[in-house]
C-alpha cells in the first residue's frame, strides 16, 4: 500500500520518485517534493481514522468506503486508470494447466455481466471500476 500512495502522489503532481523499474518505490525513493509534504507511513486502516490529524490522507477505496467515505464523490484525487495503475487491478487467474477448465470459463462469463457490474456499482458506491 506504500508504494501505491507514493505513485498515487506522484500521478497527482505532488511528488516525483526515483526508483528502479519493477521494485516498489518508498519514501526514500522521492527526489522531488516541491511543496515540502511531510510523509507518514501509516499501516492501510489507519489512514482514514488518521485524517482529522493530517491535512490529506491516501486511502484506498475500501478503507475510505468502511470510514463512510464515497471515494468518487469525497476524493481530492482519484487513482486514474492507465498503464501505472495495473499492477494493481484485481484478476481472475487459473494455473496453466486449468486455463481452458470449463467451469472456470464459466465463472469469469458469469462474473463479466451487466448484472455484476450494477452490484459492484451498488455495493462500491461507484466508486470501483470492473475494467473488462
Amino acid at each position: 500500500n506504500a508504494a501505491r500512495g507514493l505513485l498515487l502522489l506522484q500521478s497527482a503532481g505532488l511528488i516525483t520518485l526515483d526508483y528502479k523499474e519493477g521494485t516498489n518505490p518508498t519514501v526514500d525513493s522521492i527526489s522531488k517534493n516541491p511543496k515540502n509534504i511531510k510523509i507518514i507511513e501509516l499501516e492501510a486502516a489507519q489512514t482514514a481514522r488518521s485524517l482529522s490529524d493530517v491535512g490529506a490522507s491516501a486511502i484506498n477505496v475500501f478503507m475510505a468506503l468502511d470510514a463512510g467515505f464515497i471515494p468518487k464523490d469525497d476524493a481530492i484525487f482519484i487513482e486514474p486508470v492507465n498503464e501505472d495503475s495495473k499492477p494493481y487491478y484485481n484478476i481472475i487467474v487459473a494455473r496453466e494447466e486449468n486455463k481452458n477448465n470449463p467451469i472456470y470459463k464459466k465463472i469469469v462469463d458469469a462474473y463479466r455481466t451487466d448484472e455484476s457490474k450494477q452490484l459492484i456499482d451498488k455495493l462500491y458506491k461507484g466508486s470501483v471500476l470492473p475494467l473488462w
